[in-house]
């Protein structure tokens, strides 16, 4: 694939993500903490890659949209408790969803026993690795795991 259709696709998937997170971002109130806030609060901070999703076993659905996703993970680094031994986390089902995309690097914060994609729960969701973003997110919990 040449580099124009590359960065065409990235530039679809980008926008796609967008659209879906605006339509679902309309009545999300996120707390007002900061990283380091949530990581202070937070039973389990983690950076992992979804590899699959899925719908849980004898889920029946009416619609499209009441499917609870399951993402299963690779972990990269955990900054803080035990991530979930099962290696899945599930796709909050509220206006504050963070859409969980297989090959997308995450960091989760988690504050029950399940990990949960939730915008309003801090966690964030990086197409790329070495997104500028992530990077300056991932140091600054690693000096918050530091101290």
């Amino acid at each position: 694939m040449g580099n124009w259709t590359m960065s065409r696709l990235k530039y679809f998937i980008v926008m796609l993500l967008a659209v879906i997170v605006a339509g679902k971002a309309y009545a999300c109130v996120p707390t007002m903490m900061t990283d380091a806030e949530r990581f202070e609060h937070a039973s389990a901070v983690f950076y992992a890659r979804i590899t699959r999703l899925g719908i849980p076993q004898g889920n029946t659905l009416s619609r499209a949209t009441d499917a609870p996703l399951i993402g299963n993970f690779e972990l990269i680094e955990t900054f803080k408790g035990k991530p979930p031994e099962d290696g899945s986390v599930h796709e909050d089902q509220t206006s504050c969803s963070l859409p969980l995309l297989p090959g997308a690097y995450y960091v989760f914060f988690m504050f029950d026993e399940r990990a949960r994609s939730s915008w309003g729960g801090g966690s964030r969701g990086f197409l790329k690795a070495d997104d500028p973003e992530a990077l300056r997110m991932l140091a600054e919990l690693r000096a918050l795991k530091g101290r």
